[in-house]
């Protein structure tokens, strides 16, 4: 139902301001947050551990994306770049969390 709304709002607004998008994109990631009770009743402490890491992971890879701070660039890397990499950092620790304690 989430990412219905996230495309929705593209569709409808697709020239919104980058920190308004990211930020209810954000938003809609931790809505998982009214599941926590059942969540921890189900999950072992380090999966849960690796579940919360990967979503603060994430914000703050959104964060950087919507901010788009250049002090952050390098001869290398720009902020996309570095967006990108948080990204992929929370993935592999939700992916760690699924693969350890669910599977």
């Amino acid at each position: 139902l989430a990412a219905i709304c996230g495309i929705l709002f593209k569709l409808i607004w697709f020239h919104s301001p980058r920190w308004l998008s990211t930020g209810l994109y954000i938003l809609m990631g931790w809505l998982i947050i009214f599941a926590v009770v059942p969540l921890a009743a189900n999950l072992a402490l380090p999966g849960l551990t690796l579940l919360i890491t990967g979503g603060v992971i994430y914000t703050l890879g959104g964060v950087i994306y919507a901010l788009k701070p250049r002090w952050l660039e390098s001869r290398y890397l720009g902020f996309h770049e570095i967006f990108h990499l948080f990204i992929l950092s929370g993935s592999f620790a939700h992916f760690l969390s699924i693969y350890y304690y669910v599977i």
